[in-house]
């Protein structure tokens, strides 16, 4: 407790729970490749020297127990990332939404740095806001002000005095920032921090800051920070002395980021937050540990939990943090991802978790660690947290008032907020006591770092949105967002409640897909200790961690509330090709399959169960020796989901579970087009196979079904009908007919097309008729000045799908329509439909269209031209016009209504428009451009008290009457 004391009084950080960011894999990755290289250049080296016998030493692995224990060597441990900008000046120059990276010497500026005004009684861990003399353009916004920080970086909207891990997740998230070295340095002992002011440019000058230490002065640093008001940044390193340091630019919120070289990053673009972290501590290479675990076990974990008994900590002031190598779900916030094969497992590895030293826990599993005491957390505690990372905290509604802002996390925004009650989730937040809206302070933390709250099951997969609670969170409680405490209890404060309910976390993040009926709920972990190499292995390290091994199965459970299980033996691999879960047609029979990693000497016999009944399969299954697979049969008997077991006969292989949902019928699937559509036609089959994959709302592969493709004219395709495989994928080899027929439809057998299809196109030059050219509202044929336009045919855009913003472009992905050589603006465009303005006034009885893309040109085209021609835009399928009804009156929305004149601020047409219902005629109070729109017409007419819905509405102009629509 004196411990705690002092470090509390010292203003030191204490360590944070977890070094969990949403940018860690990319920073793993990058560490990874640097290892890589530095051990290649050291190999070279000693090559070159006469010295290639005395190669790195390789440690050993084996197993003792249910832990796997590998030795540490080079390829595992990686050594460092020295800090290599001294001398150099780097530079971030804007360019539209992405920053250009340039290098080059050093040229800091001691007139700038003697002529600024020096900051005067900062402390350690200090901030001070300044005003710019100019308009700072940064990520899209613009800034009068800037915090200066004391820890060598810039931040907008709020300082940052705290004391946390300078690290790539404090970097990356919260604040807008720029780090020149983000470090933990201490102006209060040494040197100043300085700041000159020009019309074009701000300068921060960092003078012979020392890096923090606890005797003494520590290592100092000199550098310039230069805002330039176009934007550019730069920052002059002239002397760094500090071994531990993050540099880059951040716009501070969730979004595409960049872990990089910046020495081998200079000349090129990057769009989003750009950084690079700097350290001459020892750590561990997770890519490298994870690749050297699979030389000697088979891929059948989700997660690899590493431990060291090295003393290497997994982060400055950081205890653990998870790092998520696949995710193919949706609906709770994470990015899809699929990095595993990096980590040397081909399908299966979900995530890492980097647990630090063994030695900072405390031996019992469920004591508290001490530099966790507030927040209660244990070994196990501590295992779950980052188990949940590969969900949670992702998911937030947004601030109301800040529509950038999601109050309902807090740290790296990948955790729960303080003031959000998360029922003390393990993933942080805490259980708030709401005391009534007449009791000050009205809010109470209660609890802390129990379970996996309710929302945190369905985020999960765990539990069904129906059983969610309602939500809360405290906005305007004075306690920072940014730099936000521990999880506490007993800490009281007050602010306005805003209750949330789970609908409103699903309308932000979308679905839970898969939910809570086939989602995994059964996890394998593979406990890992990396030990000093030759060392003879201390029997308590095992001891200690074969304690949080067995502990953590049970917590895991209780944790979440008895709806998801973890294992965590060491087994070898069962595949069941239904797994995690797949789906089955009521009534059809599908193949399935369980493989092994590698054939075994003698049979392997698996027992096969179906926990409801819902699905047929056969008792046991058997793969011969020698083999390494075996299929068996599942037939869907009932509507529903069950679970299906496959348990060893041998204990030295995993049991496995799937999730089957039985689908009552196949026209509820979806047949998804994975790739091959929009394929450059020549002579003979395209060169790439059709791929295509049936899958249901939850994305549920459904294997056995068979799906029938259908050719529009001539051409062929092989096969004609095929099966879906266990990943529930078919393939097809399509030789196309010439243009333009050149669409392939595909259905399920017994189906019928209109019910479920997918159709892929090949692409060829474009292809249209005349009739296929018309008004955009009422597709009668012909052209009409300052309309819009639509043009139906083939390969009309090159395989691109398009939507122009307004002012419309002559161009968009090389697209363009000419009429009588002219390029008009494009509205939309795809490979069988463009919308356009024909902005031009051409008189005439035809004009000439031509389509171009970049796959060649239709031709020029005669179409017939007509100066008047209206048309009501529609719903095809209801019949009712783009009609707006207000109290008495309509707005009817068309085109082709001829020429317009200024008035009154309005554009009117010059020619008297009709308007009938029913084929009476309707008193015309406007009749002209919809205001702020070109080629959209607007005519507001009386609503008679007799027009009911579905009365038809027409237009007339000279005589010339438009499509009849259905009053809405």
């Amino acid at each position: 407790m004196c411990a705690l004391l002092a470090s509390a009084l010292s203003g030191r950080s204490s360590k944070d729970i977890c070094g969990t960011y949403p940018e860690r894999a990319k920073e793993e990755l990058l560490r990874a490749k640097l290892n890589v290289e530095r051990r290649q250049l050291e190999s070279a080296l000693r090559k070159m020297t006469g010295f290639a016998a005395t190669a790195e030493p390789r440690g050993a692995a084996r197993d003792i127990g249910n832990i796997a224990v590998l030795e540490e060597d080079a390829g595992i441990i990686s050594r460092r990332n020295l800090f290599n900008l001294n001398q150099m000046r780097l530079r971030f120059i804007p360019s539209a939404a992405s920053y250009r990276v340039e290098m080059a010497a050093s040229d800091y500026n001691e007139q700038e740095q003697v002529q600024g005004q020096v900051l005067q009684a900062m402390d350690d861990d200090d901030t001070r806001l300044l005003d710019l003399n100019f308009s700072f353009p940064y990520f899209g916004k613009s800034y009068t002000s800037v915090f200066v920080n004391t820890d060598g970086n810039l931040s907008f909207l709020e300082g940052d005095a705290t004391s946390r891990d300078r690290g790539l997740g404090r970097l990356l998230s919260g604040l807008p920032r720029i780090a020149a070295l983000f470090a933990d340095l201490d102006v209060s002992r040494a040197g100043s921090i300085s700041v000159y002011r020009a019309a074009d440019r701000f300068v921060v000058t960092w003078f012979a800051v020392p890096e923090y230490a606890d005797f003494g002065i520590g290592p100092q640093n000199t550098f310039q920070l230069r805002l330039f008001a176009n934007g550019s940044i730069e920052i002059a390193y002239q002397d760094i002395r500090s071994t531990a340091a993050v540099v880059g630019i951040s716009s501070g919120v969730l979004g595409q980021s960049n872990v990089v070289s910046l020495s081998a990053s200079s000349g090129l673009s990057f769009t989003g937050s750009i950084a690079e972290r700097f350290t001459a501590l020892e750590e561990l290479d997770t890519v490298s540990a994870a690749q050297r675990f699979y030389e000697t076990h088979e891929d059948s974990y989700d997660y690899l939990v590493f431990y060291n008994a090295l003393g290497i900590n997994a982060g400055s002031g950081v205890v653990a943090y998870e790092v998520t190598t696949r995710n193919h779900r949706t609906g709770y916030g994470d990015l899809l991802v699929d990095v595993g094969a990096d980590y040397g497992s081909p399908s299966r590895l979900q995530a890492i978790l980097n647990m630090g030293p063994l030695s900072q826990y405390p031996t019992d599993p469920n004591g508290i660690l001490p530099a966790r005491f507030s927040s209660r957390d244990t070994p196990v505690t501590v295992l779950a947290h980052e188990a949940g990372h590969l969900f949670l905290a992702f998911a937030s509604v947004r601030d109301p008032n800040n529509p950038s802002s999601f109050p309902m996390l807090g740290r790296q925004s990948a955790h729960w907020s303080f003031t959000f009650n998360s029922e003390a989730s393990l993933l942080e937040g805490e259980r708030i006591l709401d005391k009534g809206p007449g009791v000050s302070p009205r809010f109470e933390t209660i609890a802390v770092t129990e379970q996996y709250s309710p929302l945190d099951q369905y985020l999960m997969g765990f539990r069904p949105k129906q059983e969610v609670p309602p939500l809360f969170y405290v906005a305007n409680s004075g306690i920072s967002t940014i730099v936000p405490p521990a999880p506490q209890v007993g800490r009281s404060f007050d602010g306005v409640r805003r209750d949330v309910s789970v609908d409103e976390v699903i309308a932000e993040v979308g679905r839970r897909t898969p939910d809570d009926t086939v989602s995994q709920r059964k996890f394998r972990f593979g406990f890992v200790l990396i030990v000093p190499q030759g060392f003879t292995i201390d029997a308590s390290w095992l001891t200690q961690l074969e304690n949080y091994r067995s502990h953590f199965e049970n917590f895991y459970a209780k944790a979440s509330g008895q709806r998801a299980t973890a294992d965590a033996s060491l087994k070898k691999s069962v595949q069941m090709s239904l797994w995690p879960a797949a789906g089955v047609v009521l009534g059809q029979t599908s193949k399935a399959r369980i493989r092994l990693a590698a054939a075994a000497d003698t049979a392997r016999l698996f027992t096969l169960r179906s926990r409801s009944g819902l699905v047929g399969i056969p008792a046991s299954l058997s793969i011969a020796a020698g083999q390494t697979e075996a299929e068996f049969a599942v037939q869907g008997l009932a509507e529903g989901v069950d679970i299906m077991d496959a348990v060893p006969a041998d204990a030295n292989y995993e049991a496995t579970e799937a999730r089957v949902q039985i689908l009552a019928a196949a026209k509820d699937l979806t047949l998804e087009v994975v790739s091959g559509d929009a394929q450059i036609a020549s002579t003979g089959p395209l060169p790439e196979p059709i791929v295509l994959k049936l899958t249901d709302l939850n994305r549920l592969p459904y294997p056995g079904v068979q799906v029938v493709a259908k050719l529009e004219g001539a051409g062929s395709v092989e096969p004609a009908t095929a099966i879906t495989d266990v990943e529930g994928v078919v393939r097809f080899r399509w030789t196309p007919a010439a243009p333009p027929r050149n669409r392939l439809q595909f259905t399920l057998d017994g189906v019928a097309s209109s019910e479920l299809s997918a159709t892929v196109t090949a692409l060829g030059k474009p292809f249209l008729l005349s009739t296929a050219v018309g008004n955009a509202a009422s597709f009668a044929a012909g052209l009409t000045p300052r309309s819009l336009q639509t043009i139906f045919g083939a390969n009309l855009a090159g395989g691109a799908t398009v939507v122009a913003p307004f002012p419309w472009p002559g161009r968009i992905n090389d697209v363009e329509v000419l009429v009588n050589g002219r390029p008009q603006p494009l509205i939309y465009v795809s490979d069988s439909q463009i919308n356009f303005y024909l902005a031009d006034a051409i008189s005439g009885t035809d004009a000439g269209l031509t389509v171009n893309t970049a796959l060649g040109s239709s031709g020029e085209l005669r179409v017939p031209l007509a100066e008047l021609q209206p048309g009501i835009f529609f719903n095809p399928s209801t019949g009712e016009g783009a009609i707006r009804k207000g109290t008495g009156y309509l707005e009817i929305y068309a085109t082709g209504l001829g020429p317009v004149e200024p008035r009154e601020g309005l554009q009117y047409v010059t020619s008297p428009v009709e308007v009938t219902i029913n084929g009476a005629k309707v008193e015309v109070f406007y009749a002209g451009l919809a205001p702020g729109y070109v080629g959209l017409y607007q005519v507001n007419a009386v609503l008679p008290a007799a027009a009911a819905m579905g009365a038809k509405v027409q237009l007339q102009v000279r005589g010339i009457p438009s499509n009849e629509v259905k009053l809405p």
